[in-house]
């Protein structure tokens, strides 16, 4: 995978903080690994979570295949793309989280 903040070196270390109570994580390179410590919210957000080519770490099942063929590839899948799978499963389920 290559590094979502210099899109030149492979991303190799792992980043993770906490929103809402949910771990969000994603992998930087050596030299971008202070870039991504220092993100605000919504820059980490932005750098990790909207990219559609995000892949399971265990798997290697891309989110935009996820969101293709509503398949997850493992059961770690979960935890990799839980913030971005909640919504798809509200909507197949029908729960309308707007009135909540």
């Amino acid at each position: 995978m290559i590094c979502p903040i210099c899109h030149k070196k492979e991303a190799t270390k792992i980043v993770t903080r906490k929103f809402s109570g949910a771990h969000v994580s994603g992998q930087v390179c050596d030299d971008c690994l202070n870039v991504a410590l220092n993100l605000d919210k919504e820059g980490f957000f932005y750098t990790f979570i909207s990219q559609p080519d995000k892949a399971c770490r265990n798997c290697g099942r891309k989110l935009s295949e996820i969101e293709n063929t509503l398949l997850v590839g493992c059961k770690m899948c979960y935890r990799e793309f839980g913030l971005e799978l909640k919504p798809m499963i509200n909507r197949l389920q029908g729960i309308n989280t707007d009135e909540n």
